[in-house]
């Protein structure tokens, strides 16, 4: 076993960090000393060597809880898309969701945040946590088909993002949301016509209100919701005429 704080040479500490029947104490003796080495630039060197370690441990089965807590810190510091690719490959990340549910949602939502796989990002688009699915909505490479499946998510806040994505079938669907806070925040800031145009017939009063203030609502769209508070306004009238008459 080598010490805390050392490492051999880069292929056989790759080898280690590779291998699923490797110790879990190792590991992390590994990740520690590499994670100090990227941290100091130890002597002037690249961090390449000691990032392809991390990677292989992201991917170990043998990881432990312990570790997986340390590269998930090292992951939303570095942003770096292959530690989080590792971490979405790991087959050890399924089976940590009996294990242990709250770290390996943690794990999960990471993958969502930072991975470019659309496999992964399929996978995690139906995940059991909305924190999960909201990460999936947010993330620029989920698939096209995904987000229109999100569109219809139960959870309100990953419905919330997807507000800003510029693809007209997400948001006319999200037009039709069953949630007014949703209907309301697309209204005032969507740039679509088409998607003001359905929310122009909106049941709520402040979404309709918000596609007339809305300077990319179309001219028969305005037309049309003038038409019909006229309509309304006639209708009031007389439903007060009939309530008057003795």
């Amino acid at each position: 076993m080598r010490a805390t704080g050392r490492l051999a040479g880069h292929s056989e500490d790759l080898a280690l960090a590779s291998d699923p029947q490797a110790k879990g104490s190792d590991l992390h003796d590994m990740a520690t000393t590499c994670l100090e080495r990227v941290a100091f630039n130890y002597r002037g060197k690249s961090e390449q060597p000691c990032m392809d370690i991390l990677v292989a441990i992201a991917g170990n089965p043998s990881i432990t809880k312990e570790t997986t807590r340390l590269l998930l810190d090292a992951l939303y510091d570095s942003e770096r898309v292959d530690l989080a690719e590792a971490f979405g490959g790991n087959p050890a990340r399924f089976l940590g969701r009996l294990e242990d549910p709250l770290l390996s949602e943690k794990v999960d939502e990471a993958v969502a945040v930072f991975t470019t796989d659309p496999n992964h990002l399929r996978e995690l688009a139906f995940h059991g946590s909305a924190d999960v699915r909201a990460s999936v909505a947010s993330n620029e490479r989920t698939p096209r088909d995904i987000l229109q499946a999100l569109a219809r998510d139960p959870d309100k806040d990953v419905q919330d993002r997807l507000i800003g994505i510029d693809n007209l079938t997400v948001q006319k669907m999200l037009a039709t949301s069953q949630f007014e806070q949703i209907r309301t925040s697309l209204a005032e800031h969507t740039t679509l016509g088409d998607v003001l145009d359905i929310l122009a017939d909106d049941a709520d009063a402040e979404v309709r209100y918000l596609v007339e203030q809305n300077d990319h609502t179309w001219k028969k769209t305005r037309k049309r919701m003038d038409e019909r508070s006229g309509d309304l306004a006639v209708e009031e009238r007389s439903d007060l005429e009939i309530a008057s008459d003795p």
